[in-house]
C-alpha cells in the first residue's frame, strides 16, 4: 500500500512538473504572437527561440505525440477490407457483401 501511495505522488509530482513547463512554453508563444501581430519589439528573453517558436505558432503549437486511434471518429466511416484466401467460407462471402 505504501509503494502505490509513493507511485501515485511521483505520478503527481511529475504530471505538476510537466503541466507547469507546458503552462509556461504556452505563456512564451502567447507573448511572441501578441508581438507579432502588434508589430511589437519581441522581449529580449525570447529573441534566442523566436525562430523556432513561430514555426510552433503556424500549426497551433504542439501535436499530440501519442498517435490516438479515435482522433477522426465520427468523421468519415472506416473502410472494411476482408481479406481471405482463394476459397472464401459461405459466411464470410456473406459478410464481405
Amino acid at each position: 500500500m505504501i509503494r502505490k501511495q509513493v507511485r501515485e505522488r511521483r505520478e503527481y509530482l511529475y504530471r505538476k512538473n510537466l503541466e507547469a513547463k507546458q503552462r509556461a512554453t504556452q505563456q512564451r508563444r502567447d507573448v511572441l504572437k501578441h508581438a507579432l501581430d502588434t508589430s511589437t519589439m519581441i522581449p529580449t528573453d525570447l529573441r534566442k527561440d523566436a525562430a523556432e517558436m513561430v514555426g510552433d505558432l503556424a500549426w497551433g503549437g504542439q501535436v499530440d505525440l501519442v498517435d490516438d486511434e479515435y482522433r477522426w471518429a465520427g468523421c468519415e466511416d472506416p473502410n472494411l477490407v476482408v481479406t481471405t484466401s482463394r476459397d472464401p467460407s459461405s459466411r464470410l462471402k456473406m459478410f464481405a457483401k
